[in-house]
Formats: C-alpha cells, sequence, structure tokens
C-alpha cells in the first residue's frame, strides 16, 4: 500500500518477514519482534516513507508485536501525519495514548489504528479494534483535522459500536454446518485526532460482508463515508439502490454512502401547560421541560443524564441522580418525561426567544426539540 504527500515523497507500508534486514532508518522499532519460543520473525508492520526521486529512505521503521501483524492501508493527512491500518494477533502490540482500545479483544486477530508524526520519529497513537472473536481493518482514509475513517471486516458480536446506524451484527454462520463458523460483517469506524472512537457500526446482511476500501471527500469531522466491498448476504442493507437484489454467484460487490445518523425530532414543552414560557435567568432556580411521548416514540428511552437545553445540563439531586421524572403532562395517556436544568445554566440572552433541547436516547439515538422562550430580568 502506498500514499503520496504533495511534494512527491512516497509512504509505503505493509509486512515483513524479514528478522533484522529490512532496510531501515530513524526507526521506531529496529527489528522484528520475535516469536519467543521459536526466535523466529512472525510478521511484523513497517511503514517507509521515500524521497521524492525514489533515491533514498526519509525513515523506515518495522512495527509490531510477537506474533503476526499486517498493515492493509495507509493514509495522510494534511499536516503530514501517517495513518496506518491493519490486523494483529499480538497482544503486545505497541500500543500508545489509547485512551481506549489498549487491549487485545480476542480470537485470531484484531484490526489496529495508529498515527505516526510527519517525521516518522513519535506514534501519535496507536490502539486495537476489535471485539473478542476475529477482526481485521482493510482500509483508512482521513480528512482534516486529523479526523480518520477505517473499514474492514468483523466475526466479533462484542465489536465497539458508537451511534451506530447497524448496531448489532448481522451475520449469523457461515461455511459447513457440520464445522460452522460465525459470518463477519463490513464495519465503518471514525476516529477522532486523538484516537477515540465517535462513530462506530457494523454494515451488512445475514451472510459473509467485508468492507475493502473507502473514500472521504469532504473536510470536517462529520464529513459522509464511502464504503465499498463484497457481500454474500442477500439482504444487505440497501437504500436508494441501483441494484437491490443479490445478483448471484458467489459474492457481490457493494457500494454504500453513510453519514451521521439523522436526529430524531421530538416534541418538548418548557414549563409545561404555562404559556407564555418566561424564563428568569436570574433567579437562581430551575426550569422544568417535558419532553413528549408519542405513538412511535417512548420519552422513556431518553437518558436523562444526556440532555440538555440551551447547553443547560438537567439538575443533579443529591445523591448525583438526575432531576427527572415520568409523568402524564399533555393528557394523551402516554407518560412524558420530564426534566429540571438549572436556570444560571441556561446560554440564552435577552434577544433569544427559542431554547433547543439536545439528547440520545440509552440505545445511542440522537434527539432534538425546540420550544419558545420569553427572557426576563
Amino acid at each position: 500500500m502506498v500514499v503520496v504527500d504533495p511534494v512527491g515523497n512516497a509512504y509505503v507500508t505493509g509486512e515483513t518477514f524479514s528478522f533484522n534486514t529490512f532496510p531501515t532508518r530513524s526507526a521506531l522499532q529496529a527489528a522484528c519482534r520475535a516469536v519467543p519460543a521459536t526466535g523466529a520473525c512472525s510478521g511484523d508492520v513497517f511503514a517507509t516513507k521515500m524521497n521524492a526521486s525514489g533515491s533514498g529512505l526519509i525513515f523506515s521503521t518495522y512495527l509490531g508485536g510477537t506474533s503476526v501483524d499486517a498493515a492493509s492501508g495507509i493514509a495522510l493527512d494534511t499536516a503530514g501525519d501517517i495513518y496506518v491500518t491493519g490486523s494483529t494477533g499480538s497482544l503486545d502490540f505497541p500500543v500508545q495514548n489509547a485512551l481506549e482500545g489498549g487491549l487485545f479483544g480476542g480470537g485470531v486477530s484484531d484490526g489496529f489504528v495508529m498515527k505516526l508524526g510527519a517525521s516518522g520519529s513519535a506514534l501519535m497513537y496507536s490502539r486495537y479494534l476489535g471485539g473478542g472473536d476475529a477482526d481485521s481493518a482493510s482500509s483508512i482514509a482521513v480528512v482534516s483535522p486529523g479526523v480518520a475513517y477505517v473499514t474492514g471486516r468483523t466475526s466479533s458480536s462484542d465489536f465497539p459500536v458508537v451511534n451506530a446506524t447497524q448496531p448489532a451484527i448481522g451475520g449469523g454462520l457461515c461455511g459447513d454446518p457440520a464445522v460452522p463458523f460465525p459470518c463477519a460483517d463490513a464495519f465503518l469506524t471514525r476516529l477522532d485526532p486523538g484516537g477515540a472512537a465517535t462513530f462506530s457500526s457494523y454494515f451488512g446482511g445475514s451472510s459473509d460482508d467485508q468492507g475493502l476500501g473507502m473514500a472521504v471527500h469532504e473536510e470536517g469531522p462529520d464529513a459522509p463515508a464511502y464504503l465499498t466491498g463484497v457481500t454474500s448476504s442477500t439482504d444487505l442493507p440497501t437504500a436508494k439502490p441501483l441494484q437491490a437484489t443479490f445478483g448471484g454467484g458467489i459474492d457481490d460487490a457493494f457500494v454504500v454512502k453513510i453519514g451521521e445518523p439523522q436526529v430524531l425530532p421530538v416534541a418538548i414543552d418548557i414549563k409545561p401547560n404555562a404559556f407564555p414560557n418566561t424564563v428568569n435567568l436570574g433567579s437562581g432556580g430551575t426550569v422544568a421541560v417535558a419532553i413528549f411521548s408519542t405513538s412511535s416514540f417512548d420519552a422513556a428511552t431518553v437518558d436523562p443524564t444526556s440532555v440538555t437545553l440551551a447547553s443547560a445540563p438537567v439538575r443533579l439531586r443529591g445523591q448525583g441522580t438526575p432531576m427527572a421524572s415520568l409523568e402524564h403532562v399533555n393528557g394523551d395517556g402516554l407518560l412524558d418525561l420530564v426534566l429540571h436544568v438549572s436556570t444560571q445554566s441556561l446560554e440564552l440572552s435577552a434577544e433569544d426567544v427559542e431554547a433547543i433541547l439536545n439528547g440520545v436516547t440509552f440505545d445511542g439515538a440522537a434527539i432534538q426539540g425546540a420550544d419558545t422562550v420569553r427572557i426576563v430580568p
């Protein structure tokens, strides 16, 4: 795998079985980390930067643990930092600044993602990406300001998901019915500049699916991602399909555009059953807000600790529990969620005539609602 920077320097990654003869320069790791039992190199990642003429190495290094490690994707950000992804079976894979993904998840392999500084002299972060079964990453794309998108395949029912469009694995059992193995789904994970996941989702049907390549064409942390790969699932999730059904044979290709999960609009009532919704920002008290249940939405599914009204969080009681209750507010027979926020924490001014409520349900779906307000001294 290779990528080229604006001045023509080439960055190459892959796998090497050479114990200490792979060409290195300014190396973070000077040799393959040998298997303790045999002293042999079972395979390490390498990352190499060559000058624009191809006549010399700027840096070149091994990266890996004492089991099988292989890189399958490389990308650059606008600052010249280098991102490498692939798979590792090493329990001692080099991990750095991992706020999450610091431990091997299990199975024969995990995916990994690492970020090297532009000079190649330091790991800015390095982390595992996987669950308790087999996982591997195959492709990576990066947008400003250092947001990385990774795809691959996972057979893990506990693959880490965050704000997922598909929160559970779709695959069942594949292979010989007498000796089945778990089917894999494709996955898409977005990492912030520090390597923490801000979005991570399965993508797949009931058979075997794998993400092989991806691209992101818009700058910014919320850019939609374009994912391609192969599937043997006849029930792969589709939307606005050019081809809506499986074509036959062993596999079909697929292409999907995945954006941010849609925000679910909810109806709210600030100072329930009062009008106008007068708010005194200097009162030192609280203001109530109700989130209404409907036939298709249960307000009890909202996590009270996630809710903000005009950026003010729900006030906590002495025991640290949120001031929240389920009540019949609007007479429709459905229980609504009533929350209390501190008036002094509301980010409102005398000119504001509307307050926005944001929150998340317990299963990770974003919600948003709005109601009028009248600010008084």
